[in-house]
């Protein structure tokens, strides 16, 4: 689970045994992102908002497997992590 109360983010998540996360519908992402925030990850961003994965309100509309717990969490954080943001 991510949980950022300051920022309105919240989500949760299930690893399965090869390392993937999936993110449950209906996970809330920052709607900003850091300046430094580039790369694959801002790229995957930009996807899932092109796709309507991710709607105007940055609400995940249905659930999305991401590779690894710190892409997941780089996304929805709009900035790097290394996927500490997760709690058990």
């Amino acid at each position: 689970v991510i949980i950022n109360h300051s920022k309105n983010i919240f989500a949760v998540g299930v690893e399965n045994e090869h390392g993937n996360i999936k993110v449950l519908k209906g996970a809330t992402f920052k709607k900003t992102v850091a300046n430094h925030f580039k790369g694959s990850y801002l790229e995957l961003r930009k996807k899932l908002i092109k796709e309507n994965v991710l709607d105007k309100n940055f609400v995940l509309v249905k659930d999305y497997e991401f590779s690894s717990k710190s892409a997941a969490a780089s996304v929805i954080l709009g900035s790097q992590s290394n996927g500490n943001a997760w709690k058990v």
